[in-house]
């Protein structure tokens, strides 16, 4: 899962227009069943998808004005994912690594 933190604004990451479907390990049964209080604040946004396809529709992002960008990627490790191929040739897995953290770094 790779997410992306920004202030100020006041969409919260439910609205469905900004979440989309991210790795997640297959039968896991943790979630969140209330907000915490950074999460309940209006001047935060959480975004939780892939960064790369996230931070180009993130106007924060192009405005360098993203204070938190949480990274947590699958890591090639041959771990079952719901959506994600976590076996993949190492070319394959070096490309992809180098994509996310340059769309990180230019947010």
């Amino acid at each position: 899962m790779l997410g992306a933190m920004s202030r100020p604004t006041h969409a919260p990451a439910r609205n469905g227009q900004a979440r989309a479907t991210h790795a997640s390990p297959a039968g896991s049964r943790r979630r969140w069943t209330r907000p915490c209080k950074a999460l309940a604040d209006p001047d935060t946004r959480v975004y939780v998808g892939d960064c790369r396809e996230l931070l180009p529709r993130i106007p924060e992002a192009a405005a360098g004005q993203i204070d938190l960008i949480f990274a947590d990627p699958p890591f090639n490790w041959n771990r079952k994912y719901d959506q994600w191929n976590d076996r993949l040739p190492r070319q394959d897995y070096l490309a992809f690594t180098e994509q996310w953290l340059d769309a990180c770094v230019e947010a």
